[in-house]
Parts: C-alpha cells; sequence; structure tokens
C-alpha cells in the first residue's frame, strides 16, 4: 500500500471516527425562539432523492420563485408514526407516503413546520414498519425575496453592450439545501440523486453530472433538462446553474473525464489559459491519490455575483471570476492565485465529496486536505509558480 493511499485512509477513519461524536452531541435548552435540536432523529434515513425544479423565470425581479416535486425513497430504522426532515422557508402543499414494494398509501394526518428548528415533521395515520422502504414524494413552493447569494439564487451581471443579464445557481454550503428541497440536510447521508429541472430556451443548464436528455415544452416554451443520477453525495453538494455561459475546454490530462470552463462569452478569451492548465492539475490528484476522478465531466464557473472565493461541488465548482478569467495581461501573481484556487477546490472532489466527514465539527478536514494540495499538486505541475 503506497503512502498516498494511507493518506486518504486516514481521513476515512478520522472523519468516521470523529465524525461519530457528532451524531451523540446533541443541543442543550436554547433561548425562545432559538434553533435547540440540531439533529434529525434518525429512525428514517434517505435512500435516493428524485428532484424536479419548475422555476418562474421572470427575469424582471431578482427573488427566485419556483415549483418542485421531491421523491424520497427511504429506510426505516425504527417503528415511527412521524418523518422528519428539514426544511427552511418551504411551503409544501401536499404530501404522499405508500410503501415501495406493496405500494399501500400511508394516510398523512398533518404537517407541521418546525421554524426554529429548521425542520418539518410529517405526522402518519399509522406506523412505517421498521426494515421496510417507503416513498415519500412531496410538491412544494419556494419564493427567495432576499438575494443573500445562498440557497438557490439568481446573479446579474452586464454585457459589453450593457445589457442586463441573469443566471441562477446554487451555493448549499454548510446547510442551504433545506431551502432548496426538503430533505435529510446532514453530512452523513450521501445518497444518490436524480436532479431533472425546467430552462428556457435560449439558456442552458449543467448539474453535477452530464445531461442525459431534454424535453421541450412546446406551448410553454420552455426545456425540461434530466441529468444522469449522482453517485452517492451529500446534499449541501448537489448543484445545478442556468445560464447563457459558454465553455472552453483542453479535454484530459488523465482519466476519461474533461474539464470545462464557463463564461459569459464576452469574456470566453479569457478562459484559454485556465483550460489548458486544469486537466493537469487533475491528472496530478490522480496519480497522487491513486484514484481515479471519479466523475464524467468537472465543470468550473466564473461567477459574477458570488458569495465566497469558490465552492467545489462534485463535478462543478463555481469560483469568483478574477481566478479564471486570466489571459495573456495577467500577471504572474494573478496566474499563480488562479490556479490555486482552482487546485483547492478539485481536492475538494476527494476530500469532501469523495470522502465526507460525518458532520461539520470537522469541516476544517476538508479544508485542511484542500490547502495542501493547493500548494502541493501547484508545485508539481508549475514549479516556477510557487517559490
Amino acid at each position: 500500500m503506497s503512502k498516498n493511499v494511507v493518506v486518504l485512509l486516514f481521513f476515512v477513519l478520522f472523519s468516521c471516527v470523529f465524525g461519530s461524536y457528532g451524531h451523540l452531541s446533541s443541543a442543550g435548552a436554547g433561548a425562545p425562539n432559538k434553533m435547540d435540536v440540531y439533529r434529525l432523529p434518525g429512525d428514517t434515513t434517505p435512500v435516493s432523492y428524485e428532484l424536479d425544479l419548475t422555476p418562474d423565470y421572470n427575469r424582471f425581479e431578482d427573488d427566485v420563485d419556483y415549483d418542485a416535486e421531491v421523491e424520497i425513497l427511504i429506510d426505516v430504522r425504527s417503528t415511527t408514526s412521524t418523518i422528519t426532515l428539514n426544511c427552511k422557508d418551504i411551503l409544501i402543499y401536499v404530501v404522499y407516503v405508500h410503501e415501495k414494494i406493496s405500494e399501500d398509501n400511508v394516510d398523512v394526518i398533518e404537517v407541521r413546520n418546525d421554524t426554529e428548528n429548521e425542520q418539518c415533521k410529517i405526522f402518519l395515520k399509522s406506523k412505517l414498519r421498521a426494515g421496510i422502504q417507503y416513498v415519500l414524494n412531496i410538491e412544494y413552493h419556494v419564493n427567495i425575496k432576499v438575494n443573500n447569494m445562498e440557497g438557490f439564487y439568481k446573479s446579474t451581471y452586464n454585457k459589453k453592450s450593457e445589457h442586463k443579464e441573469w443566471l441562477l445557481l446554487t451555493y448549499l454550503e454548510p446547510i442551504g439545501a433545506r431551502r432548496l428541497l426538503p430533505c435529510y440536510d446532514e453530512p452523513s447521508y450521501k445518497t444518490p440523486f436524480n436532479i431533472s429541472l425546467t430552462r428556457p430556451r435560449n439558456k442552458a443548464s449543467r448539474s453535477n453530472m452530464p445531461l442525459y436528455k431534454s424535453y421541450y415544452d412546446k406551448s410553454a416554451r420552455e426545456t425540461r433538462d434530466v441529468f444522469v443520477q449522482t453517485p452517492p453525495i451529500a446534499t449541501h453538494m448537489i448543484s445545478f446553474v442556468v445560464s447563457g455561459f459558454v465553455s472552453k475546454t483542453a479535454g484530459t490530462a488523465a482519466g476519461e473525464s474533461p474539464v470545462y470552463v464557463f463564461s459569459d462569452v464576452d469574456r470566453m478569451d479569457q478562459l484559454r489559459y485556465v483550460s489548458g492548465e486544469a486537466p493537469k492539475l487533475l491528472s496530478a490528484m490522480e496519480k497522487f491519490t491513486e484514484v481515479q476522478y471519479e466523475l464524467p465531466k468537472l465543470d468550473l464557473f466564473a461567477i459574477p455575483d458570488f458569495k465566497s472565493d469558490a465552492m467545489g461541488n462534485w463535478g462543478l465548482n463555481t469560483f469568483r471570476e478574477k481566478y479564471l478569467l486570466l489571459d495573456d495581461m495577467s500577471s504572474s501573481k494573478a496566474n499563480e492565485s488562479g490556479l490555486s484556487m482552482v487546485q483547492r477546490e478539485m481536492a475538494r472532489q476527494w476530500f469532501g465529496n469523495l470522502v465526507t466527514c460525518s458532520w461539520w465539527d470537522y469541516l476544517w478536514l476538508h479544508d485542511a486536505f484542500a490547502a495542501y494540495f493547493q500548494y502541493f499538486s501547484m508545485d508539481s505541475v508549475r514549479p516556477p509558480l510557487i517559490n
């Protein structure tokens, strides 16, 4: 066993052992109107999600408004008549529950929001039996009026023609997924996602996985994109972008996964540098870990209006523009800063996505490994940039 694999095993052991304490911890009594229940009860757990979103594409408003439906296949660990999920600022229209194999319906008595604890409780007429799988279907609506660059939000930018354009994107770490859909929003619950969403014809969408197929609705003049199922993934790592962006790629340097770099078409000429270097950085990670990058592609998006420096969602990384938009006029310092940030988020594809800590107390492990490889892999690919 190589020392590189030992590093991965150490990360797995540390995240599982220390993360397990997070399951045992509980919050003390809080002040009124304050969160005092931080964990889900664990009597039900998710097996898979099917998420379908239909945004209202009103480009003259700053808020994000959408209808959605999520189908969650759940395992019942202990007999219960209540299903508890995380949700925040979500209006639930209707809930259906049925047993997976027999398809027998389970009547829903009430859906109650626990606003302070960012949870919703689904009360059932009969008990769910331990060891049986059930299908939970929820239709709901979300309106995010304040653009705080969290959850599912709208970003705007000006083109060279001074025309104002928009894009929709997600920023879910650490607990933003509960604003996107009712879910088990804890990092230990890694499950496959089937994601589909509706977009205008003049925009394109990207998600963690490649596009599987598209359906055009003539009456609505919108297209529904269906994406390939993800591997087991934490809720805060699901991601999608709806935009008019275009991409540049230099192909692959190792494995079978191309790297695509996206920006507004007016800035396409500034993608050449990063699109040429990014596959080399991905290859360096594969060589060091001796674990091939698992997904069939990796997208890097230059976002005009972004909360942090970058976000390393599995298969779809988002960055502030300054890290990806580099050209012949950029300084050596700017090139170094851009590539090191790209490498940092690439490291998260292994340390954070492929292997995920059980609880947020150990998020520093993701950051620590990402920071190490931010410089280690850069030094191996472009040694003159690191002194």
